[in-house]
């Protein structure tokens, strides 16, 4: 995983019943540094071309995408809800870049912010947790429509794993590009956002890109 995915953050991470829950995450959710803090939004998908040329116009592609554009602000709004009023200074980057990775493009925005004093590392996953890449806008409808009809039980899947030190500082992924190993069996995790303009079956391929 790690040399297929360089751009990703790779993570394992074992479980009393022998169970092993590891994946290749290109979603930084929480990296902070005393009051220095960072993330992303990452939302909006495209896949990767046979050349440069081809995928250099899917890139261009993404970011013209109107109904992929709008997913991915739903996901930076939200950020910016969130962690601003807990921010002395807040900087988004003016529009998203792609993010190239082995078998998909993505839209990303770099966020920054310097926090308030005395805000804490649990503070901040708390109030982020779950963006609406993985659990809707608004949060509150979003989840309970998600309790309500999604059949597959989501697991560790899309949750945050990392770590923290003594001084309050560390560094979260959104546990998703993942699998469940249990003995000889594994379960694969992936998925997509969707949106009022969102098409069932490309939406389903995008699903099986990202596994």
């Amino acid at each position: 995983l790690r040399k297929s995915y360089p751009q990703c953050k790779v993570f394992m991470v074992g479980h009393s019943d022998g169970s092993t829950f590891l994946g290749a995450t290109p979603e930084l959710f929480l990296s902070k540094r005393g009051k220095e803090l960072k993330t992303v939004a990452l939302a909006g998908t495209i896949r990767r071309g046979i050349d440069k040329a081809e995928d250099d116009l899917l890139a261009t592609t993404l970011l013209g995408n109107k109904k992929e554009r709008h997913e991915h602000q739903v996901v930076a709004d939200s950020i910016e809800e969130a962690l601003a009023p807990l921010s002395r200074m807040f900087s988004m980057a003016p529009g998203p870049s792609i993010l190239p990775l082995k078998n998909v493009q993505h839209l990303e925005t770099k966020i920054q912010a310097t926090l308030q004093r005395g805000r804490s590392l649990m503070e901040l996953l708390a109030r982020l947790h779950p963006t609406p890449a993985v659990g809707g806008a608004p949060k509150q409808d979003a989840l309970s429509f998600i309790e309500s009809n999604e059949s597959a039980d989501r697991g560790w899947y899309a949750g945050l794993v990392g770590w923290i030190d003594g001084a309050g500082d560390g560094v979260f992924g959104v546990g998703i590009r993942s699998a469940l190993i249990r003995g000889n069996r594994a379960w694969a995790f992936a998925g997509a956002g969707i949106v009022a303009e969102s098409d069932p079956e490309l939406e389903w391929n995008e699903t099986a890109m990202k596994l």
